[in-house]
C-alpha cells in the first residue's frame, strides 16, 4: 500500500500508523454531507479509483456485489470503532466478519497475513490483517470518529491520554464546544427564575 489516502485526504488528516491506514481511509470514503464530499463507495468507477490509489495498483476489481459488502464491511468497523462491547449490529445481527487468510512466514522471518479472495474479501483481509497487528501493539484504540455527528470522519488520536475527540480541534472541536456554551446559556437562561417587578 502506497501513501496515496484518497479518502482521508479529502479530510486533511493526519494518516494512522501503517498498519491501521486502510481501515482508516475505508472508515473516510464514507459521504459527509457536511463537507460536501460524497461516498467513494457508491459508485463502481469512484470506489475502483479509490481502491487503485490506496493498494498502489489495480490488484483487484470491484463489482457491484463487492460495492455492497464492502459498505457493509466498513458500517462493521464504524460499530467496532463506536461500540466495540457489545459486538451486535442495531437490528441484533452479528457484527463478525470472516474472510479467507493465510499466515506464512517470509524469507526475511517476517510473519504475514496474506489475503486468499479476491474483490472485498482482499481488501477486508489486508484491512483486518492491519487491525490485528494494531490491536497487539495497542493502537487499535486511537482510532476514533470525530465526535462532531455531522462529521464523524476517522483519526488517529495523537494525544498523550488518548482523549482526544474531534479530527480538528480548530474546526469540528470548537464548532462543537460553542454548541454546547450555547445550549448552556439556554438551558440556565430557561430555568432562571423571573424576578418580581417589585
Amino acid at each position: 500500500m502506497n501513501d496515496a489516502l484518497p479518502a482521508t485526504n479529502r479530510f486533511q488528516i493526519r494518516p494512522a500508523p501503517d498498519d491501521l491506514l486502510l481501515a482508516q481511509d475505508i472508515l473516510n470514503t464514507r459521504g459527509i454531507a457536511a463537507h460536501d464530499m460524497p461516498d467513494l463507495l457508491d459508485d463502481p468507477i469512484s470506489a475502483q479509483a479509490w481502491l487503485d490509489a490506496v493498494l498502489g495498483s489495480p490488484t483487484t476489481t470491484l463489482t457491484a456485489h463487492d460495492l455492497r459488502r464492502l459498505r457493509e464491511f466498513r458500517a462493521a468497523l464504524v460499530k467496532a470503532i463506536t461500540d466495540p462491547v457489545s459486538g451486535t449490529t442495531s437490528d441484533g445481527g452479528t457484527a463478525a466478519i470472516s474472510v479467507p487468510a493465510r499466515i506464512e512466514l517470509d524469507d526475511a522471518g517476517q510473519v504475514r497475513i496474506m489475503p486468499e479472495a479476491t474483490g472485498w474479501r482482499s481488501v477486508a483481509a489486508l484491512t483486518l490483517a492491519g487491525i490485528a497487528r494494531a490491536q497487539q501493539a495497542g493502537t487499535w484504540k486511537r482510532l476514533k470518529l470525530c465526535g462532531n455527528p455531522a462529521c464523524l470522519s476517522a483519526f488517529y488520536d495523537t494525544s498523550k491520554n488518548n482523549s482526544g475527540v474531534w479530527h480538528d480541534v480548530h474546526t469540528c472541536g470548537n464548532r462543537m464546544n460553542l454548541r454546547a456554551a450555547r445550549a448552556r446559556k439556554r438551558a440556565a437562561r430557561d430555568t432562571t427564575p423571573e424576578q418580581s417587578l417589585g
